[in-house]
């Protein structure tokens, strides 16, 4: 069979209660086919028609039926099927040239000219943040509500295309975008449905010393720990920040739930978590970006993370500081 969730019940010897945890069970892959979940893991397999072609190929039904979902689609196959794949000769060599495009694809370097026409080499040091509120990567990661979402996916894909270093930060909303009904009376209603982060392309950030990597971020007067999360978009990358964590009271697991909720109070702190917690995220993971580029302005408190960091680490001057942060800022507006 698939992949499954067992759930376990823990009872504490000090405690007069039970607890549940839910332990994700994924099927074990036949040699030859372990690289097609290391494809399936990046965003990559999602845009590419020779790519989509090859899940079609495997079972057409399941894959519509996951909404095109690659790696809830191999959690899906049964242990007949995969191992019969394994076997398949046909399957197997158009699997190994989807693989050898996609290896070409991680490896190639971008060619890009200055303003004088001159070849400009563009290494990992010119390194662009891109901060934005939703991300609209494929619909099996549902933290987009629209046009600015899809606007931020597409960023990043093109990103990946043209071969440019590019690192999304976003938030990781546990419930993402509502389904919209319509009632009887014909009032719209909305339905929310808890984000599984296990069947999707995403996997937990780590720090220097093999830890689950988190941050903590000042949120009117309570200090919330956020934890990081990776989304490989090709050769870009998405961070992801969230605060649904057992360490936090439940009024700030929340602030990630929903997108776009109608609550200012919630909406600031959902704006500090990604400006001022996205740039914490950054210097964790070490990445120091030449540009920060902030789509709309949700993002617009990593200015205030980035003048923080500049006065109160570099013990730059509030003029010295305001100055770096204007010739290395980006700002666009979806909608004038």
């Amino acid at each position: 069979s698939g992949s499954s969730i067992i759930f376990v019940v823990i009872r504490y010897a000090q405690e007069d209660i039970m607890r549940f945890k839910s332990i994700f069970v994924c099927p074990r892959y036949p040699e030859k086919l372990k690289r097609l979940y290391m494809l399936a893991c990046n965003l990559w397999c999602t845009w590419d028609y020779d790519a989509v072609n090859l899940f079609y190929r495997i079972d057409t039904p399941l894959f519509r039926e996951v909404n095109h979902n690659p790696l809830r689609f191999l959690h899906s196959l049964s242990k007949k099927r995969l191992d019969a794949l394994a076997e398949d000769d046909g399957f197997l060599f158009e699997f190994e040239k989807v693989w050898d495009k996609f290896q070409h694809y991680l490896k190639f370097a971008g060619t890009f000219k200055d303003e004088c026409s001159g070849k400009c080499d563009v290494g990992e040091e010119d390194t662009i943040a891109y901060f934005s509120m939703e991300f609209g990567l494929h619909e099996c990661i549902p933290i987009y509500a629209g046009g600015l979402g899809v606007l931020s996916g597409d960023f990043l894909k093109g990103a990946s295309d043209l071969g440019l270093p590019v690192v999304g930060i976003g938030l990781l909303y546990k419930h993402g975008y509502f389904t919209q009904h319509i009632d009887h009376n014909g009032y719209q209603q909305e339905v929310f449905t808890r984000f599984e982060n296990h069947p999707i392309p995403i996997r937990e950030l780590h720090d220097a010393d093999g830890n689950c990597a988190h941050v903590n971020v000042p949120v009117l007067g309570e200090d919330v720990k956020v934890k990081l999360w990776n989304i490989d978009v090709g050769k870009a990358r998405l961070i992801l920040l969230d605060t649904n964590l057992e360490d936090n009271p439940p009024h700030l697991r929340d602030i990630t739930s929903e997108l776009y909720i109608s609550d200012t109070n919630n909406r600031l702190q959902q704006e500090l978590i990604l400006g001022i917690g996205g740039i914490r995220a950054l210097e964790l993971m070490g990445i120091a970006p030449k540009i920060y580029h902030f789509n709309e302005g949700h993002s617009a408190l990593a200015v205030i993370g980035r003048l923080q960091m500049f006065m109160k680490d570099k013990k730059f001057s509030f003029s010295e500081a305001t100055a770096l942060i204007r010739a290395s800022t980006v700002f666009t507006t979806h909608t004038p």
